[in-house]
């Protein structure tokens, strides 16, 4: 019994001395035990978070809508006003595990949605187990801008566009106004309604003017484009949103006729004689055909006979844009005119068609003293060139002696 209480009283004066000795041991415990139950209780599918609540929705104001999946699934999300109206956001996204975010500035489909009281619904079904989960949030709509902006005085011409390059009708002119700052954005609808993008900008308030398309030498990446245009009806579609949101579209009606780029065959070239005599004649000869579908339109006509040291816009032979004319340049040529020596095909060249042309330059004492080369050239003027340096040929000057 002694004994006992010797026991007794020694464990009273350990716990005297340390009472709080078990302590972290329990609390090591609990924390393990807690990780744990984490560990075998998974993330919720689905969490929402939408900020700030209330939104702005005039332009100056916006609302990040913040979801996180925690498997793959099919996300969706809407709006959901208090009589029951559903504006879908996302429909059936599919999404891979982590955090997804977007700016909602207010508006659906080009129209700012009226003030008011409303829900974001975020759904997700999980793949493969077909798990649902639903997640909601209040927002209200405030200050809402749904007046549409306005396009007034809409003009396209020519109502018959030919985009072939020959320098008619082959470029819209597009002109309208707004009264406010809007984004504008121009297609060219035709056939099975594919688009051609025309402009994309921000523009006004004023009148907007704008032309397609540029020209294709300073972008050749339209050329195929332009030729895929069919023929028949077609439209042009201007389309505006303002800074809230809304959009504003109208259609002009237009005929689209002859499409595509020029291209030319070069045959039976002769450049003679080889050796000349100053006061002598170089004659040049080739058949030219059409080897495109689209007309080559002949450039008026111009001299037929040049003089060594002579160039077309020196004698008023101004290019006429669109129009084709063949040439002649030379290696020595130090001038910034390329194919100087220009003439007129003659007559305009239907596809398939051809022509016999001639041209003669008359041998001054300008004339280089070393050999010079000549080769002609076919002219797309102020386009490209169609056919290049084809013939070239080596031109002696001799003394009139021999």
């Amino acid at each position: 019994m002694r004994l006992f209480r010797q026991q007794a009283a020694r464990q009273q004066a350990e716990s005297a001395l340390f009472p709080q000795s078990w302590l972290p041991h329990v609390l090591w415990m609990l924390l393990f035990l807690t990780g744990c139950a984490a560990a075998d209780s998974p993330r919720a599918l689905l969490d929402l978070q939408v900020n700030p609540a209330v939104l702005r929705a005039d332009g100056t104001g916006s609302v990040t809508i913040q979801y996180h999946v925690a498997r793959e699934a099919a996300v969706s999300l809407a709006l959901q006003s208090t009589d029951g109206t559903r504006y879908v956001l996302r429909d059936r996204v599919p999404r891979g595990p982590g955090a997804y975010s977007f700016s909602f500035s207010g508006a659906v489909g080009g129209s700012v949605l009226p003030n008011g009281a409303y829900t974001v619904i975020a759904t997700a079904e999980a793949s493969g187990s077909g798990e649902r989960t639903e997640q909601r949030h209040a927002l209200t709509i405030a200050n809402a801008d749904t007046a549409p902006p306005v396009i007034a005085e809409l003009h396209v011409a020519p109502a018959a566009l030919s985009p072939n390059q020959d320098g008619v009708d082959d470029r819209l002119a597009i002109s309208f106004t707004v009264s406010e700052p809007v984004a504008v954005d121009v297609h060219l609808l035709a056939g099975d309604e594919t688009r051609w993008l025309v402009r994309e900008s921000a523009a006004g308030p004023g009148t907007v003017r704008l032309s397609w398309p540029p020209a294709l030498r300073h972008a050749p990446q339209l050329n195929q484009a332009v030729e895929r245009l069919p023929a028949g009806p077609a439209a042009v579609e201007v389309a505006i949103w303002d800074r809230a949101g809304n959009r504003t579209a109208q259609r002009h009606a237009i005929d689209i006729g002859e499409t595509g780029i020029p291209q030319v065959r070069v045959s039976d070239l002769a450049i003679t004689p080889t050796t000349v005599q100053a006061g002598g004649i170089l004659t040049v000869s080739a058949r030219i055909a059409n080897a495109g579908a689209v007309t080559l339109r002949a450039a008026p006509p111009g001299p037929a006979t040049y003089a060594w040291g002579q160039d077309a816009p020196s004698l008023g032979y101004v290019a006429d844009t669109g129009t084709v004319r063949w040439g002649v340049d030379f290696s020595l040529n130090r001038s910034e005119i390329g194919y100087p020596f220009r003439w007129s095909l003659g007559r305009d060249l239907a596809p398939g068609e051809s022509i016999l042309v001639t041209g003669e330059i008359t041998i001054s004492e300008d004339f280089p003293k070393e050999p010079v080369q000549l080769w002609l050239g076919v002219i797309h003027e102020n386009n490209r060139i169609l056919a290049d340096k084809r013939g070239i040929t080596r031109i002696h000057l001799v003394d009139a002696g021999g």
